[in-house]
C-alpha cells in the first residue's frame, strides 16, 4: 500500500517521499467531521479528528505543532513575512475568477489581506508576499500568484496547477 503507483500515490495513501523526511498521508471527511493522518517511515506519526467541515485547517495546525515539538523534519509551521499592500492596490485582485470545472472562486479584500471562497475551500485568508504572490496560513495550501496583462490589470491568478481567468 506504502509502494508509490501513481504520481504521489500508493494504494490509499498519499506518499511524500523526501530523502530526508519518507511520510505516508491520508484524509477523511464525512458531514460534520475532517480528520488528517500523517505518518513517517521511521515511526512517528499523528492522527488528528475534528468536528468540523472547516476542520482541516485546524488539523493541519496541530500536526505542525506537534511536528515542531517533536522536531520532525520538514514539517515544522513556515515563517514568512507579508508586505503591506494599500487597499486600493488590494482592491486590484478581488473579483471573480472563473476556474473551469471548479467553478468560480471570489476574491475580496478584508483589512489588510485578501479573502478567497470557492467550492474548494471556504474564506481562505491569503496575505501579500509581493505584488504577485500571496501565501495563505494553512500550510497544505500552496501559494497564490496573480499575472497581469499589458496594461497592468489582473487577469489571472494561479494556485498550484489550478488557474483561474478574473471575469469581472
Amino acid at each position: 500500500m506504502l509502494n508509490q503507483q501513481k504520481g504521489e500515490w500508493g494504494l490509499g495513501f498519499q506518499l511524500s517521499l523526501s530523502a530526508e523526511a519518507p511520510r505516508f498521508l491520508h484524509g477523511g471527511a464525512d458531514e460534520g467531521f475532517r480528520a488528517e493522518l500523517v505518518c513517517g517511515f521511521d515511526g512517528t506519526g499523528a492522527i488528528i479528528m475534528t468536528n468540523s467541515d472547516n476542520g482541516s485547517a485546524l488539523a493541519h495546525e496541530v500536526i505542525q505543532s506537534i511536528a515542531n515539538a517533536y522536531h520532525w523534519p520538514r514539517m515544522g509551521p513556515k515563517i514568512r513575512a507579508a508586505v503591506s499592500l494599500g487597499t486600493a492596490e488590494l482592491q486590484k485582485y478581488a473579483g471573480v475568477y472563473d476556474a473551469g470545472p471548479f467553478g468560480n472562486a471570489n476574491i475580496r479584500v478584508q483589512d489588510d489581506h485578501l479573502v478567497t471562497s470557492s467550492a474548494l475551500a471556504t474564506d481562505l485568508d491569503l496575505y501579500p508576499a509581493s505584488v504577485e504572490q500571496f501565501f495563505p496560513l494553512t500550510s497544505d495550501v500552496p501559494d497564490v500568484w496573480f499575472s497581469r496583462d499589458d496594461k497592468g490589470e489582473v487577469v489571472v491568478v494561479r494556485m498550484g496547477a489550478l488557474s483561474a481567468k478574473k471575469v469581472r
